[in-house]
């Protein structure tokens, strides 16, 4: 339980800092519903990468957020999971990309039934104090 709050946070703050640097433009696509990206990486661990757990034990970690396909900050949250993957070949990665409205009815669901992903996207302010 303590690797999947440490990867938690080091892909939150991974996703953080990658996102500091963004400015593409726009693309006029239009958005979709719901879109679900799976990066499960199988290559062997490069020499310098992180040890993985003692026992090699494949971890699983789910991630929402409202980053579609005409979000400019989609090439990001790519950027970061490509990265995270490279480190850590014993994550499998699921990543769930929802439309702005869609997802705050579903993110409001998921919290009220106790069924939150690992990691999660949400506003700050009144939104968050609602969870809290």
């Amino acid at each position: 339980m303590k690797m999947k709050k440490v990867l938690s946070t080091l892909l939150t703050g991974v996703m953080v800092f990658s996102l500091m640097g963004c400015g593409e433009a726009a693309t006029t696509s239009a958005p979709a519903e719901n879109e679900t990206t799976t990066i499960a990486e199988t290559a062997t661990p490069k020499a310098d990468a992180p040890a993985a757990d003692a026992a090699g034990e494949q971890i699983d970690l789910t991630m929402w957020c409202i980053a579609t396909e005409s979000d400019s900050n989609r090439h990001s949250y790519e950027a970061a999971i490509a990265d995270m993957a490279e480190k850590y070949p014993n994550v499998n990665f699921t990543w769930e990309a929802f439309e702005n409205q869609s997802y705050k009815t579903k993110i409001k669901a998921a919290v009220s039934a106790n069924e939150m992903p690992d990691i999660f996207f949400t506003w700050s302010c009144a939104f968050l104090g609602d969870f809290v």
